[in-house]
């Protein structure tokens, strides 16, 4: 499902745009990513914003994962994939990278959130990737088969299509496409083994010794046609009451074990995080992530890399 090829250098950059509006410092990317830096649009009440707009005309998939600069606990941001011009339209994957770690030897760990249409309702999967190579990025699934190297998550608690699999994709029928558009937002949160405050940034950590992060999706906020995000804002931040007002209207919710992620028990889940695209051959992919939170270290410089390819980011 997630053979994939990188599209690299300048001639890509006319073709493929993800442009990133708000957020508080851009990191490396995999894959020869480039970085452009603007302003961004606060219309709908988002902290950042990222585009894609990919024509694929090769007969190989294309990737590309844009990372922020500094390490996040978590995020909520509404993915909306448009000019689906029919319920069979399937141009690829949208989703976020998280929990991308490095090892000594320059390969990467990292899990994957994606969704894709099928026929008219989004199909969604969780992987978590061990030893993957930059080189392994033009290999159908990073080279990895379900063992040692890469662990499908399961457990979507709601669907009435599950456990019903497609190569690792769950069908989440309450998900549909709507006048051309598979509109849904999700919220990653990190988990500590013990309930605590972080003095020096005043976040909180939820108390979980098993498990490394929820994940939950939530129908897109509308009000009067027009996306509203004010309901997560600042979602990470909100406590008790509060915070149960907001992720008890999860109509999907997984939570991803610590095993399955190689986190020991003490350990502090705070790695890197990202945007991810996959664009089908032949397809062109055109979508959207509004980000209304994202829990992070304040006061980080903005920084950027990679100043010239085809996904774009801008504050």
């Amino acid at each position: 499902m997630k053979t994939t090829k990188i599209v690299m250098g300048m001639a890509a950059a006319a073709v493929m745009a993800l442009s990133l509006t708000g957020c508080m410092g851009l990191g490396n990317s995999l894959g020869n990513v480039n970085i452009a830096v603007g302003d961004g649009d606060k219309a709908i009440n988002a902290e950042c914003v990222a585009t894609v707009n990919f024509k694929n005309d090769s007969n190989e998939k294309a990737r590309g994962m844009q990372f922020f600069a500094n390490k996040k606990k978590g995020i909520t941001t509404n993915i909306t994939m448009k000019n689906l011009t029919s319920n069979s339209s399937n141009p690829g994957v949208m989703g976020l990278v998280f929990d991308k770690t490095k090892n000594n030897d320059g390969t990467y760990n990292f899990c994957l959130f994606g969704v894709r249409n099928n026929g008219g309702h989004a199909q969604a999967y969780i992987t978590y990737f061990r030893n993957v190579a930059e080189a392994d990025f033009t290999a159908d699934n990073f080279g990895k088969t379900q063992g040692p190297d890469q662990t499908d998550i399961t457990g979507w608690k709601k669907g009435n299509s599950y456990p019903n699999e497609d190569n690792g994709f769950v069908q989440l029928d309450d998900i549909k496409v709507e006048k051309g558009e598979l509109s849904f937002v999700v919220e990653i949160e990190a988990l500590k083994k013990t309930a605590s405050d972080d003095n020096e940034t005043g976040e909180s950590y939820s108390a979980d010794s098993n498990n490394a992060y929820n994940v939950r999706i939530y129908e897109t906020p509308v009000i009067d046609e027009k996306i509203d995000l004010s309901k997560f804002n600042n979602l990470s931040n909100k406590k008790g009451d509060e915070k149960s007002s907001v992720t008890n209207t999860a109509i999907y919710s997984v939570v991803i074990p610590r095993s399955s992620v190689d986190a020991t028990n003490d350990k502090i889940i705070e790695e890197q995080m990202g945007f991810y695209a996959n664009v089908y051959e032949g397809q062109t992919l055109n979508g959207v992530w509004n980000v209304a939170d994202m829990k992070h270290d304040p006061n980080v410089a903005k920084t950027a890399s990679d100043n010239d390819s085809f996904i774009k980011i801008e504050y």
